[in-house]
């Protein structure tokens, strides 16, 4: 008979909308298929050796995921070949992970406060560390990028437009507030 565990986390593949991971208090990450009804894979082989804390897929790959663990180990597997790819020690039990928008950056947060900043293309070693002493990292999440042209108007003494200047490309995160004010001087 199968003991049933505590799922942790589920990410949905953006590419195939049919299949999702999870993480597991027992290590493992799996791999679902919704229109199978079914788990697809196990990656028991590269298994987390406690509990299996965040998994996500990454937003420019869809065959590659990502998982964190309380083993203080980001684990990076392929789920068309089910091999493992990579694996990176950090020193602090992990509760989390996620890919930045780039797909080559991933961050993770740990039991401790601490937060881990990797470049993929780079090495095992963070390129950002801090820690929030005496704190617990439950999530990260990330503020989408924006693109748009910035623009420096001049007026006249009737507020009329008299130069329209269009800046670079610029991008930055989406907030709810909005990083320009204006100021009236009289």
């Amino acid at each position: 008979q199968q003991q049933q565990q505590q799922i942790n986390k589920i990410d949905v593949s953006a590419f195939q909308p049919n299949l999702f991971v999870t993480a597991g208090d027992d290590g493992i990450v799996r791999c679902w298929d919704v229109t199978k009804q079914a788990q697809t894979i196990a990656f028991d082989e590269k298994k987390h050796l406690s509990v299996a804390s965040d998994v996500c897929f990454s937003p420019l790959n869809g065959i590659l995921i990502c998982s964190s663990g309380f083993d203080k180990k980001i684990h990076f597997h392929d789920v068309n070949t089910t091999k493992h790819v990579k694996t990176i020690k950090t020193t602090s039990a992990l509760t989390c992970v996620t890919f930045l928008d780039d797909g080559c950056t991933v961050v993770a947060g740990g039991l401790q406060g601490s937060i881990f900043l990797f470049d993929l293309r780079k090495s095992k070693v963070p390129i950002f560390t801090t820690n929030l002493q005496d704190s617990r990292i439950n999530a990260i999440t990330l503020a989408p990028l924006v693109s748009f042209k910035p623009t420096i108007n001049e007026f006249n003494s009737q507020n009329k437009v008299i130069n329209n200047t269009i800046l670079p490309n610029q991008q930055f995160p989406i907030s709810p507030i909005s990083p320009i004010s204006s100021t009236s001087t009289s």
